[in-house]
């Protein structure tokens, strides 16, 4: 069989052939031998009666905390439920193909009251990394740090050492952008750090429709931020974990590479399911599932609880430290009743469904994606359509009518690739109900068209985690509850009227022919005729808010960025539940070190905090038991 017939059994006019499991597996196969590389599967370790540090969860922050402790001579158990990521998943034009699968915890979301009423049940889907390298090895590849005053907000909840002063040698310390001759760093409290393990790269590829934003943000009046700068407010080709046309994770860059593999055991397919205390409520162990088995280990300094915004405060709460009456309920024995644990869930408010029509050839094809051409050019030169994060081809964060205009409340991507590819589409669609499917994407078939996706970075809207039942098998609550604050609400609304001046713009309009496309939302049809239809759809101004209002309450959905669920915060806070040290209140011996601890979710995708957040957990782990830290 010919390396094009081998193509050509993936290239099939429905991509959604991909997902099924013989063609996938196939696909697999092929990259490895094509990529000239195992599937980079850990060895089986023999588990240690006790190990120095466990390290609970291998994802974005697990990885890099896990790799730190080691470097200093530390003993370390990793423990990951997932596998080692799959090839397709360092593929960046086959991004979505690892959505939904087994790489991904897909939990649905509880039932919005005030949202998702055009999704199944109120209800959509979360994806967050299952996989060694968590959701670094499975999100949409925007590096961004988030903005100076989100950090200095958190220093100012009473969290003294994660100013944005403080944190910013974190960040450059895990930053290892790929610079060129135009290129600098400016000083050390700013700038790219370049010699960092964790790759970054500013977008090598873009399309006539990426340009078009970019100019119709200086036609709103917004600058292009340069390259060279890791933070700002306007447009941009946006930074991406890629170099050399592949993806980085925090299991590539730190696990993989590690010079310290004596004493660091990696342990895939192996499910936490209790953390052990002893009877100072100091945390001595974890039991975990294996094989259909269980299993306990020592920890005979600390444990450290890395499982995402999701999973550590479900797994808190299962060795009993959380609300004490939702304990109770669940028949758990409380041991530290800590009222925090799952409150303070947020996620940047997104949506999606904003379709434009544009002229032929300004955006990619699915044809053009997995042409035989453009897998030769990947596989033997790292160029073209597959080297480019799938779908993103611009960003921009404004701010829109408060007070601190450096302070952006509002990000904006262009999505250039229809959403007809993968697990992503699926997830979106299968959830909405088949008559909103049929009125937003219906109309979509057979046209080039891109997204302008807006979403709230600082939303105001609070949710939780909480459990199903005391079983751990059992998924947990997940409920947003999306735009119950009305600021929420007023501000999606002022974001899609936004996101329909740049599609106006002589750039975008004129240029790329822009216009939205989609019919009018039957559930939404009492809020007057103003608002835009199929066949009318390039004077944005005078459309009702009502009408977006209604749209927005349909419509909206996760942008996959959990965090807030174990708040960082002095211990006179009832609802923190970590210190500043990351340290959980009213124990002993335990930490919680991701997305979870953040006070208030960063204006960006917080996979960039993530990292430094394990970057400055290692250092302060290091320094208080005395062990070499890496030089920042």
């Amino acid at each position: 069989m010919t390396f094009a017939t081998w193509i050509s059994m993936i290239t099939l006019p429905n991509i959604k052939l991909l997902l099924q499991r013989p063609l996938l597996q196939l696909l697999r196969l092929l990259l490895m031998l094509l990529l000239f590389e195992s599937p980079k599967r850990y060895p089986d370790p023999t588990i240690l009666d006790a190990y120095d540090f466990i390290v609970v969860g291998g994802g974005t922050c697990g990885c890099v905390i896990a790799s730190r402790l080691a470097d200093a001579g530390a003993s370390v158990l990793l423990l990951e439920a997932g596998s080692a990521a799959h090839p397709e998943s360092t593929v960046p034009g086959l991004w979505p193909a690892a959505l939904g699968g087994d790489m991904d915890w897909d939990y649905r979301l509880a039932s919005q009251p005030f949202s998702q009423k055009g999704f199944a049940q109120n209800a959509s889907h979360i994806s967050q990394g299952k996989v060694l390298g968590g959701s670094s090895a499975i999100s949409y590849y925007i590096y961004s740090r988030g903005s100076a005053q989100d950090f200095d907000n958190w220093a100012d909840m009473g969290n003294p050492g994660w100013s944005y002063e403080d944190v910013v040698p974190y960040f450059q310390k895990l930053e290892g952008f790929v610079m060129n001759e135009s290129m600098s760093l400016n000083g050390r409290g700013s700038g790219f750090g370049s010699k960092g393990p964790f790759r970054i790269a500013p977008k090598s590829f873009r399309t006539p429709v990426g340009r078009n934003f970019l100019r119709a943000g200086m036609e709103l009046g917004h600058g292009v931020l340069s390259s060279s700068s890791p933070e700002g407010v306007g447009f941009s080709d946006g930074h991406f974990t890629i170099r050399d046309g592949r993806r980085g994770t925090t299991a590539e860059s730190y696990i993989a590479g590690s010079r310290s593999n004596n004493v660091l055991h990696v342990k895939t397919r192996a499910t936490v399911v209790k953390i052990l205390f002893d009877e100072n409520k100091k945390a001595d162990g974890v039991t975990y599932s294996s094989g259909g088995q269980l299993q306990s280990v020592v920890a005979r300094r600390e444990v450290i609880l890395s499982a995402g915004a999701l999973n550590s405060p479900k797994l808190l709460m299962l060795s009993g430290v959380g609300p004490k009456n939702h304990l109770v309920s669940k028949r758990i024995k409380v041991l530290v009743p800590l009222e925090g644990v799952g409150q303070n869930l947020q996620d940047h408010h997104t949506i999606f469904h904003l379709p434009f029509a544009v002229a032929n050839g300004t955006g990619p094809s699915l044809k053009s994606l997995l042409s035989f051409e453009n897998w030769k050019r990947f596989l033997f030169s790292r160029e073209g359509l597959l080297t480019r994060p799938y779908g993103v081809d611009g960003t921009a964060k404004i701010n829109l009518g408060e007070t601190d205009s450096n302070w952006p409340n509002v990000h904006f991507v262009l999505f250039s690739s229809p959403l007809d590819f993968g697990k992503f589409s699926d997830s979106v669609r299968l959830s909405l109900r088949e008559e909103i499917r049929q009125e937003v994407l219906g109309p979509l078939e057979g046209i080039p068209h891109v997204y302008i996706i807006p979403s709230l970075l600082r939303p105001k809207s609070r949710g939780w985690v909480l459990l199903n039942s005391n079983n751990p098998d059992h998924d947990p609550i997940v409920d947003f509850n999306f735009l119950s604050h009305p600021h929420d609400i007023d501000l999606i609304v002022e974001a899609i009227r936004y996101a329909f001046k740049i599609g106006g713009t002589n750039a975008m309009n004129g240029d790329s022919g822009a216009r939205f496309i989609s019919k009018k939302l039957s559930a939404c049809t009492q809020y007057g005729d103003n608002s835009p239809k199929l066949s009318a759809c390039t004077q944005y101004g005078d459309n009702s808010p009502a009408y977006w209002e209604c749209y927005a309450r349909h419509l909206l959905t996760t942008s996959n960025n959990p965090a807030g669920s174990c708040r960082m915060g002095p211990s006179s806070d009832r609802f923190s539940v970590v210190s500043h040290e990351l340290k959980v209140h009213g124990v002993r011996g335990l930490r919680v070190a991701d997305a979870s601890i953040m006070p208030q979710i960063v204006s960006a995708p917080p996979m960039a905090a993530t990292i430094m957040i394990g970057e400055k957990a290692a250092d302060l782990i290091l320094r208080e038991w005395n062990l070499t830290v890496a030089a920042i």
